[in-house]
């Protein structure tokens, strides 16, 4: 570790012990729905400045409360109708907010989340600092996208667009970086930092904290985000608690068509079991949590194939992140889940190379191959059923 990285540490300890003791807001925020919509359906989430995670939820009469401690300056909420795959996600900018949803009651049920008045509260897409960065990166921005689409199938095992494709997201991320420095006096670019860049595979510890300071410091030196951004990048990769994993940074380390790793593990009801046992049948293996958002929408999708495919066909087992087994138990029955599932097993989170990247899902073959992985929620199972039927 580098004597500037030192120096900083002795600095950031301080103030980040000094940040817990007096950073903390009580925040409370009521979402209102329209009348006759179940809004029991409805997942929350919200991230307080130490990441996404449950918090206290009533739903009385069509609204939601939530009171909770956050951490950063503003805190980041985000709601899914897993019925109707509707997501929304919002800056809740003060320690009281609003969120008022207005609608015909006749389309409520397909659109809950349309014509929301909002009091202390941003929505994300129509963040104008969005619309300014995409407008900075959009030559950078089509163009990594459009070698991505062109090359989708081919990225997970050519090497040598995978490494066109690093270098294009190399100078997009660059790009970004450049607009956030000039735009450094907005508090959205400390949080789009934390967001998408603390954890950058291009540029390396030292010279990501040099930028960090001269891009933040010493504006919000004080505030708790700052201090924990700065934390994680002082730690070593191997021991950070990852926020998001790029599908074909994965990609490298878990291979398609090669043995997926084994795993010894015991599921909710106490029954242990083998991945090399379930030879024979494809497996599907999801990661997730029930306080994350995509993850829940992507459910019922799940639920269709344990419908469509028999277990002697297909094992589905889930793989919890969720803070307490009390909280995937009430989920388990909350959405009727009818699958084997396990609790945090770190061992075996581990082994697939994914910390708290979720949802995250694989399918393994008869034979015990990886031929299928993604990072992010599926929009459909096209894919994966038609390796299910393929043998």
């Amino acid at each position: 570790m580098s004597s500037q990285i030192k120096n900083c540490c002795c600095l950031i300890i301080a103030l980040f012990i000094l940040g817990l003791c007096n950073g903390q807001k009580q925040f409370h925020i009521l979402i209102q729905f329209v009348p006759k919509l179940d809004s029991s359906n409805i997942v929350a989430s919200i991230d307080d400045g130490k990441g996404l995670g449950d918090f206290p939820v009533k739903i009385k009469d069509g609204n939601i409360e939530i009171n909770c401690k956050v951490y950063s300056k503003w805190a980041t909420l985000n709601l899914v109708s897993p019925v109707t795959s509707n997501q929304k996600t919002y800056f809740i900018t003060n320690e009281v907010s609003k969120i008022i949803y207005s609608i015909d009651n006749k389309t409520a049920k397909d659109y809950p989340f349309v014509n929301g008045k909002l009091t202390n509260a941003i929505e994300l897409t129509n963040c104008p600092e969005i619309k300014r960065l995409m407008d900075y990166t959009l030559k950078e921005r089509k163009d990594l996208h459009d070698f991505q689409e062109k090359h989708k199938a081919e990225l997970k095992t050519n090497d040598s667009l995978m490494s066109i494709y690093k270098q294009k997201d190399k100078i997009f991320e660059k790009k970004s970086l450049e607009f956030i420095k000039l735009n450094n006096n907005q508090y959205f670019y400390l949080w789009y930092f934390n967001l998408a860049y603390k954890n950058s595979e291009y540029i390396k510890a030292d010279s990501l904290l040099q930028y960090f300071k001269e891009a933040f410091y010493p504006k919000y030196k004080d505030l708790f985000e700052a201090k924990l951004i700065v934390d994680y990048i002082m730690t070593p990769p191997s021991k950070r608690y990852n926020t998001s994993t790029d599908f074909y940074a994965l990609a490298q380390l878990l291979k398609l068509n090669q043995i997926a790793p084994d795993f010894t593990t015991t599921d909710i009801s106490g029954r242990k079991f083998s991945l090399s046992q379930l030879k024979g049948k494809y497996v599907l293996l999801n990661f997730w949590a029930t306080w994350c958002g995509p993850c829940v929408k992507e459910l019922p999708l799940f639920k269709k194939l344990r419908d469509d495919f028999s277990e002697s066909q297909l094992e589905i087992i889930s793989i919890s992140e969720d803070n307490t087994k009390e909280a995937l138990e009430k989920g388990i029955k909350k959405y009727s889940l009818n699958w084997t599932h396990v609790y945090r097993d770190m061992g075996l989170i581990n082994k697939y190379q994914i910390s708290s990247a979720i949802p995250l899902t694989f399918l393994i073959d008869k034979e015990g191959k990886l031929v299928f992985m993604q990072v992010g929620s599926l929009s459909n199972t096209d894919e994966l059923r038609k390796l299910l039927i393929s043998k």
